[in-house]
């Protein structure tokens, strides 16, 4: 999978056009070039680019499929061209510093696809973006999550868990029922802010995660839930999944390998 991590920056009444669309959690996995942009509509890029989308923590995620290295950066390439030109016309800016490049595969073999000699650079506005290769000593993190498939899937889950940790101690500040928000701007943070966060990594390795590390992960998917329903600690996740009306954790991860 190829990914690509950056911001662009746009005036703040497109910006929160953005925050208030809907959130839909995850990439699939496989080899795919990943690019999250920030933009007033998503259809527009997509249509640009001919890319399709998804959003995770409120970030569109735009990605082409690649088998190779030679595929894929040329594809990115032209993407990021688009994209650059598009944002020009609209009065936008793409900030080459604040974007991250990896070269993601379930391989034990990454290192070995370090482009040693620079035959394939990833450019965008005249600046090259370095390519990380998963294994390396340095990798990058996307959405603050180390997504290295060279861990153990236990260590991968627990990652995810930590990095949704922070979001549910976030939560609990403005969960209080009389003092907090509405129940339903509560769901939306949830789960624009919480949960994909979580699923985004979970259904990278859900095919060949050990069993407990999708235990982790589901008890985590279940405290989310429990948080956006208002039921007690103590409530079963199936209850707590119901009254939050969100799907089990193993669908969603189910339907993003079906492509559903």
């Amino acid at each position: 999978m190829w990914a690509l991590r950056g911001d662009t920056s746009w005036p703040q009444t497109q910006r929160s056009a953005a925050h208030a669309a809907r959130s839909s959690p995850g990439v699939r996995a496989g080899t795919v070039f990943v690019l999250p942009l920030r933009t007033p509509t998503s259809q527009s890029a997509e249509q640009l680019c001919g890319c399709h989308s998804r959003h995770v923590c409120g970030r569109p995620l735009y990605y082409r499929q690649g088998q190779s290295r030679e595929d894929a950066i040329p594809t990115a390439n032209m993407v990021l061209q688009k994209l650059h030109a598009w944002s020009q016309e609209n009065g936008l800016a793409i900030n080459p510093s604040k974007r991250e490049a990896a070269w993601f595969t379930l391989s034990t073999h990454t290192e070995s696809d370090y482009d040693r000699e620079g035959k394939w650079p990833l450019v965008v506005a005249g600046c090259q973006i370095p390519v990380m290769t998963m294994g390396a000593s340095r990798t990058t993190k996307l959405l603050g999550m180390d997504l290295d498939p060279r861990l153990t899937l236990n260590a991968a889950a627990s990652k995810q868990c930590a990095a949704t940790s922070q979001r549910i101690s976030q939560l609990r500040c403005i969960a209080h029922k009389e003092a907090g928000p509405s129940p339903n701007d509560l769901r939306t943070f949830v789960i624009g802010h919480g949960a994909s966060k979580l699923r985004y990594g979970s259904e990278l390795i859900w095919a060949v995660a050990t069993d407990s590390a999708k235990n982790e992960m589901q008890k985590t998917y279940a405290t989310l839930a429990r948080i956006v329903s208002g039921v007690p600690s103590t409530a079963d996740p199936e209850s707590a999944l119901l009254e939050a009306n969100m799907p089990p954790l193993h669908v969603l991860c189910l339907r993003a390998a079906l492509h559903i």
